[in-house]
């Protein structure tokens, strides 16, 4: 929805994944043992995801716009998988 009403390519969603891919097992595997406090975590990633989305795409995004972007999809993802976990309790315990 951001790249809509932006405007901007929708070619930005391939850093979005690769970027995706490449913090996902750094923040749960290796991060999640080395740090306890999750909003360190969302913060490295947060931080990373905006500066490498920047990095791709420098000719179409600003670093303000990248870090919108980076904050749209880790609220989203966050929010998402919040709602996830309390669906899915009930039923586990």
């Amino acid at each position: 929805a951001y790249l809509y009403y932006t405007e901007k390519s929708y070619r930005v969603l391939y850093s979005v994944v690769l970027v995706n891919l490449i913090t996902m097992p750094i923040s749960w595997q290796f991060l999640a043992q080395v740090v306890t406090e999750t909003p360190l975590i969302w913060l490295f990633s947060f931080v990373f995801e905006a500066f490498f989305i920047w990095l791709c795409n420098r000719k179409t995004l600003s670093l303000r716009n990248a870090g919108v972007l980076s904050l749209a999809i880790n609220v989203s993802s966050y929010s998402a998988g919040m709602m996830i976990s309390f669906l899915i309790a009930p039923y586990l315990f």
